[in-house]
């Protein structure tokens, strides 16, 4: 098991490795879903006004019709003091701003929330892949900007609350903005949605869903691992 501060330096070292994320060519024998939808993929990027301000990505299945070349470079964010704010990017293929193709709407919704300080764009190539099969696919920039990379991460707790509601604040949006004259007008289906996370964000989707912590079992199992050297993660949570 790895220690604090020796799993702190892993992160923080693979995190600095600047890289562009590009598509391989995929396999002959590549099962359908893993090969590229045949919708052209727009993406664009809103603000939902809450109290303090969530900016989202949203990507979908678009018009082409001048045949613009699917290109965009997304910017790779981990939200950690002292890392970089643009060493890394995605490259994608999608159009940006492009005009919703309503053909086959309305489409499937799903909810993507990405990891622990980890931006919004970060699974971009997860996103397009979904909206090029005809899903339309919304990140959260999760409010963790602030939240610093201390040996404490003493503020790692309050994103098991916050994020939650953020998800809640894209599904009320996604309602208003589904109305007559909204942005999202005939864009969705209401009755075929998801919520999808990768670390974090898999708690995120499991809390979005109704699933509650357990503080007392959670409380009872950190006082037996309290010789386990990862222990430490025990302190995130129990002294909120």
């Amino acid at each position: 098991m790895l220690s604090q501060s020796r799993f702190t330096k892993i992160v923080i070292a693979l995190l600095m490795v600047c890289l562009t994320v590009t598509a391989s060519a995929q396999r002959p024998d590549a099962p359908t879903y893993a090969q590229r939808g045949a919708y052209p993929v727009g993406t664009r990027d809103l603000d939902i006004a809450t109290e303090t301000a969530l900016p989202i990505t949203i990507w979908y299945p678009a018009l082409n019709p001048n045949n613009l070349a699917e290109s965009i470079t997304y910017p790779y964010v981990v939200k950690f003091d002292g890392l970089p704010a643009d060493g890394a990017s995605v490259t994608g293929q999608a159009i940006a701003d492009a005009e919703f193709d309503l053909s086959g709407a309305p489409y499937p919704l799903v909810v993507l929330s990405p990891g622990y300080a980890a931006g919004r764009t970060a699974y971009a190539w997860l996103a397009e892949h979904l909206a090029s099969h005809g899903f339309v696919v919304i990140a959260p920039e999760h409010n963790e900007v602030l939240l610093n990379f201390d040996p404490s991460m003493s503020e790692f707790w309050r994103s098991a609350f916050t994020r939650p509601q953020e998800i809640a604040d894209v599904f009320a949006y996604v309602d208003e903005q589904s109305a007559a004259g909204g942005v999202f007008e005939g864009l969705f289906d209401p009755q075929t949605v998801a919520i999808i996370g990768h670390s974090y964000g898999g708690y995120t989707t499991l809390a979005a869903g109704g699933a509650a912590l357990d503080i007392n079992n959670f409380a009872d199992r950190c006082a037996i691992s309290a010789d386990d050297p990862d222990s430490w993660l025990c302190n995130l949570f129990t002294p909120y």
